[in-house]
C-alpha cells in the first residue's frame, strides 16, 4: 500500500481514539505515572513570542543525548524540550532546573493532529529537532504545512527498521525526505539514511555517549564484580541456571531495567541469597531496587552483562559499561547499539554471549583491561566533542538564522527570529 494510504490511517487512529482517552482520562483510570492529562496539554512553557525551537526524544536514555545537545547549544537560544515518558521529562526538568531563562520542558502532548496544531501554534515554535528514532507523522506534518524546519540529530536507522519501514509503504521514508537535513549516529546509519531518503545526511555520533564519558568514574586496582544491567525478567529467568556458578567465582549485582518487574525479581533472586541493596547496600550479591546507581557501582565489577539483547530488545546502553572500564558482554540481539558493538567488538573490549551458559565460562578480564577501556573511551568521546559541535552549528543556522548586517550599536545574534514559514 501507498505511504500516504499509512499516514492517513495513522491520522484517523488518533482522531477516533481521541475521545475515549479524553473520557477515560476524566474517569482517572489511566496508571498515574503515564500523566496523560499533561499529554492532552496543548500549552507552552515559553511565551508564543519567543519562538522556541522545539527539541524532542523517547524516553530516558535518549533525554540524556537531547540535554547534552541542547547544553551546546548558544545559551540565549530559546529551547523547549520535550521526551515521550515521564522519565525522561522528569530527567529533562532536573538538568533546566539552573537554565530557566532559555530551556524549559514538558511532557511531550500526544501525536494528535489537533493537539500538535494547538501545541505548535501556542508555543510559536519555530521548528522541530528529533532525536535519534522518534518519527512522529502528525508532528512532521503540521510543521511541514507550516513551512517549519525539521530535522534528525543522532538519527538512527537500523537494517531491521529499514526493512519495516518500506513494508508500511515508505510511509517513514518519506516523513524522513521531507526534512531538512538528518545527522546520522554512525556511518552505517548514514548510508541506510542516504540511500533510503532524500533528506541531506551528514555524518554525527551517539551524543548521550558524552553524558558518561565525560564524567567516566575511572578506578584502578581489583575489582570482583558480576554485573547485569538493565535486565529485563524474562532474560533473568533464562539466566538463573548459570548464577550459582558465578556467584562462587564472583560478588553479582543485578540492575532490572522496570520498575514493575521488581518483585519479580525479588522472588527470583532473594531464595537464591540476594539482598535488596535498599535494605543491605553491602551484600556480596544484591539487586537493586531503584535507579541512578549504575555508575557508582559499576568500576567495582570487572565484566557486565547489557540487558535487552538475550531477547529481541535491541540491547540497552553500552556506554556505561565501557565509561566505567568493564569487560562487556551482549546476547545476539543488539541492533540498537550496533555502531558502538562492533566497535568494541573490533577492539576486543565486548563478547557476544549467544548463550547464557557462556558467561558462567567468561574468565575474568586481565588487570590493564579498565585501562584499555578508559584510553579507547576518551578518543571517542574527543571524536563526538567535534561532530556534536558540528551539529550545533547546523541548529543555529537552520533554527536561528543570522540576521542582516548589524547597524550601529546593534550586533547581529541569535535573537532575531526567522519569519514563520521561513524553512532555512
Amino acid at each position: 500500500m501507498k505511504a500516504g494510504f499509512w499516514l492517513a490511517l495513522y491520522r484517523w487512529a488518533w482522531i477516533l481514539a481521541m475521545p475515549p482517552i479524553r473520557l477515560l482520562a476524566r474517569a482517572r483510570i489511566f496508571p498515574r505515572n503515564w500523566r496523560v492529562t499533561e499529554r492532552l496539554a496543548t500549552g507552552s512553557p515559553w511565551p508564543a513570542a519567543l519562538r522556541p525551537i522545539w527539541l524532542h526524544c523517547a524516553s530516558l536514555g535518549e533525554a540524556k543525548g537531547l540535554w547534552i545537545l541542547a547544553r551546546a547549544l548558544p545559551p540565549d537560544a530559546p529551547v523547549l524540550l520535550t521526551a515521550a515518558t515521564a522519565e525522561g521529562t522528569d530527567y529533562l526538568a532536573r538538568q533546566c532546573a539552573g537554565y530557566e531563562g532559555t530551556r524549559r520542558t514538558r511532557l511531550a502532548p500526544f501525536d494528535h493532529p489537533g493537539l500538535i496544531d494547538a501545541f505548535l501554534e501556542r508555543g510559536g515554535i519555530r521548528g522541530l529537532c528529533l532525536y535519534e528514532a522518534e518519527l512522529w507523522p502528525n508532528a512532521l506534518s503540521a510543521c511541514a504545512r507550516r513551512g517549519l524546519p525539521v530535522t534528525l540529530a543522532a538519527g538512527r536507522l537500523t537494517p531491521e527498521a529499514l526493512r519495516l519501514y518500506r513494508r508500511f509503504g515508505g510511509a517513514p521514508l518519506r516523513l524522513l525526505s521531507g526534512m531538512a537535513w538528518i545527522d546520522a549516529q554512525s556511518e552505517g546509519d548514514r548510508a541506510r539514511f542516504a540511500k533510503a531518503t532524500s533528506a541531506p545526511v551528514h555524518s554525527g555520533g551517539d551524543y548521550k555517549a558524552l553524558a558518561f564519558l565525560s564524567v567516566a568514574p575511572f578506578r584502578e586496582g581489583p575489582r570482583s564484580g558480576f554485573a547485569f544491567v538493565s535486565l529485563h525478567l524474562e532474560e533473568l529467568r533464562l539466566l538463573l541456571p548459570v548464577l550459582p556458578t558465578l556467584q562462587a567465582r564472583s560478588g553479582i549485582v543485578v540492575f532490572p531495567r522496570r520498575p514493575s518487574e521488581f518483585e519479580g525479581f525479588a522472588r527470583a533472586l532473594e531464595p537464591m541469597g540476594f539482598a535488596r541493596a535498599s535494605r543491605s547496600p553491602d551484600a556480596r550479591h544484591l539487586w537493586v531496587d531503584g535507579f541512578g546507581q549504575v555508575m557508582a557501582r559499576l568500576p567495582h565489577c570487572h565484566t557486565a552483562f547489557v540487558g535487552g539483547s538475550l531477547i529481541p530488545h535491541g540491547c540497552h546502553n553500552l556506554w556505561e559499561p565501557l565509561a566505567a572500564g568493564c569487560r562487556i558482554a551482549f546476547g545476539p540481539h543488539y541492533s540498537h547499539q550496533r555502531s558502538i558493538a562492533e566497535l568494541l567488538l573490533a577492539r576486543g573490549l565486548a563478547q557476544v554471549a549467544a548463550e547464557p551458559a557462556a558467561l558462567a565460562a567468561l574468565p575474568e578480564p586481565d588487570a590493564g583491561h579498565a585501562l584499555t577501556c578508559a584510553a579507547f573511551a576518551r578518543g571517542l568521546e574527543n571524536g563526538l566533542e567535534a561532530s556534536l559541535q558540528t551539529c550545533r552549528e547546523r541548529i543555529i543556522a537552520t533554527f536561528f538564522p543570522i540576521a542582516p548586517a548589524p547597524t550601529a550599536g546593534r550586533q547581529a545574534g541569535l535573537a532575531a527570529p526567522a519569519a514563520k514559514g521561513n524553512k532555512r
